[in-house]
């Protein structure tokens, strides 16, 4: 028995560690700048949501941090460039580093945000060990033409906890954008990137005790073990794994076979169940990107559909197109948070535009008949719709939690099961927002801009707390319980006594005092369209207050205020 047994066994339980296959990993810190060719001495930042998504190191030097919102950013640095979110435009840019190092594994993982993943067993044996793949891979990345630079060594933070790097067998694995790590498992090579360091194998534990329980991302689980008193990974590898899974569940397994170097995730080699993928075939071939995409959308739906059924999302996706001249193109998109829908639509759009518009990368050249055929198929699964177990995830950006969640329900209940409500301009409260489907920029700190021109008679003061819509079918009587009317001139045929709206005011409450009305024809331009009608502000008994109008003899509720 090992070791490792050994000590798991004194806690209580048995841990027999899986082999780890050992995996490369690629890290570009600054790829949002190298896409678009900004050097890292301009002061400049990406934006998404009224927040600083990542700055440049001129910016970070002057007192811009990532998270903070834009006014304050702008205050520390009245220079400041800012750089609309562009996902697409760093997915296209990084298919040519992607295609690069498929010319040393066929099999290339692809993470958002400038990173992607290849096991080493095989690509090390047939280029003469790890140490002269690692040296072959530098090298066709240094001669790699980017647009854009970076000074790596200006983005690398120093080791967490420890003077030195524990475990490691080989460091200077970096260039002038880029940085390599290998190390037991895909965690863990993460980690290594990070610093351009090669882990000893089996050390992949010592090394990984140091950082910090932030790690494995920002939930509530994580929170919640560090006001516990767990603020480095060596401290989660301490405690019992039972006591963990009880507590935690599935997250409190995964960290802990993290935190002991234990990464059973496989890159490569991996077979889907036919439930878990879905193949989308073109007859005629199909020559246009849009409705390639479209059809393969309409495909991925189902197959959503059924994980979510299963309870699993997918962390995981191989999308592949192949044409009728038996050319083909395959990638593996991965991510730390469950992917919807709408993202992997996007990942396959840019994937298909790299290939036909833009420069393929080496040994492939564009295709030269149209796609019969596109396969989606989910290569890994988690049953937690919030998993976040990644080293360097994007840091939580607002409403980020919020955003999953909608992602989630519309990959469920499809894409306009999700509205919002949306300032507009018009005369009643039902006019003045509208109901539109949900879209990423849900949370932009911009608010829509109103023309501000005069809308006579508009309904002002403070906006109600609800407005039906349909209003609500409504009786407003006088003294003697006869209906009120009001005249073409704007007068009411007697004084409100009492309001009944069925299901809602039952039975009629009294009107303690009221205002209105206010008579108005709206498009009197147009005579099939054309609609008079009047309104009144009704006050009842319980200092409830109310918005009615009546129209065609027919009394309505339209809102109710606080």
């Amino acid at each position: 028995m090992s070791g490792r047994q050994r000590n798991a066994r004194g806690q209580g339980e048995l841990f027999a560690p899986a082999p780890s296959p050992r995996t490369l990993v690629l890290f570009a810190p600054a790829w949002p700048f190298i896409a678009r060719g900004i050097p890292p001495e301009a002061q400049a930042a990406v934006v998404g949501r009224g927040r600083v998504v990542t700055a440049t190191v001129a910016a970070t030097r002057a007192g811009v941090a990532t998270g903070e919102r834009v006014p304050a950013a702008l205050q520390k640095s009245s220079g400041l460039g800012l750089i609309e979110e562009d996902p697409e435009t760093e997915g296209r840019a990084f298919e040519k580093v992607a295609a690069l190092l498929e010319t040393f594994c066929p099999e290339v993982e692809v993470f958002p945000g400038g990173g992607c993943a290849f096991e080493v067993r095989g690509p090390a044996a047939y280029f003469g060990g790890e140490e002269s793949l690692l040296a072959k891979v530098i090298s066709a990345l240094d001669a790699l033409e980017l647009e854009g630079e970076a000074h790596l060594h200006d983005w690398r933070p120093a080791f967490p906890s420890r003077p030195g790097l524990v475990g490691v067998r080989a460091e200077g694995l970096s260039g002038r954008w880029y940085s390599l790590g290998v190390a037991d498992g895909l965690f863990a090579a993460k980690a290594a990137s990070r610093y351009g360091v090669a882990v000893t194998p089996g050390a992949s534990r010592e090394f990984l005790a140091g950082f910090p329980i932030g790690v494995f991302g920002r939930g509530e689980e994580v929170a919640t073990l560090a006001d516990a008193g767990i603020k480095r990974v060596g401290d989660l590898a301490a405690l019992p794994r039972r006591l963990l899974a009880e507590r935690f569940g599935v997250f409190g397994v995964n960290a802990f076979d993290l935190a002991m170097g234990v990464d059973p995730r496989r890159l490569s080699a991996r077979e889907a169940r036919e439930e878990s993928s879905a193949a989308i075939e073109f007859d005629p071939p199909a020559y246009l990107a849009e409705s390639i995409v479209f059809s393969m959308r309409a495909g991925a739906v189902d197959l959503f559909s059924s994980l979510e059924r299963r309870g699993e999302y997918p962390l995981s996706v191989r999308i592949s197109f192949e044409t009728e001249n038996a050319e083909s193109i395959s990638r593996v998109w991965s991510s730390n948070v469950p992917i919807s829908l709408p993202f992997l639509v996007s990942w396959a759009r840019w994937q298909l535009d790299a290939w036909t518009t833009h420069t393929p990368g080496p040994g492939r050249e564009p295709p030269s008949a149209g796609v019969i055929r596109c396969d989606v198929v989910v290569l890994q699964s988690t049953n937690s719709p919030s998993e976040q177990l990644d080293f360097y995830s994007l840091p939580s950006r607002p409403g980020e939690r919020v955003t999953r969640s909608v992602e989630r329900v519309r990959a469920r209940l499809g894409q306009d099961s999700v509205r919002v409500p949306r300032a507009a301009e018009g005369r009643s409260p039902r006019d003045q927002f509208r109901l539109a489907s949900w879209r990423m920029d849900l949370f932009s700190s911009s608010p829509p801009r109103l023309s501000g021109a005069p809308w006579p008679g508009r309904m002002g003061g403070e906006a109600p707390a609800q407005v039906f819509d349909p209003p609500l079918a409504a009786a407003l009587l006088d003294g003697d319980g006869s209906s009120l009317a009001v005249s073409p001139s704007g007068r009411l045929s007697a004084e409100p006594a009492s309001l009944e709206v069925p299901g809602v005011f039952e039975p009629a409450r009294r009107v303690a005092s009221f205002v209105g009305p206010w008579p108005m024809t709206e498009r009197w331009w147009d005579p099939a369209r054309s609609r008079r009608l009047a309104r009144l502000q009704l006050r009842l008994d319980g200092g409830v207050m109310v918005l009615v109008l009546v129209e065609t003899s027919r009394w309505h509720l339209e809102a109710v205020y606080d």
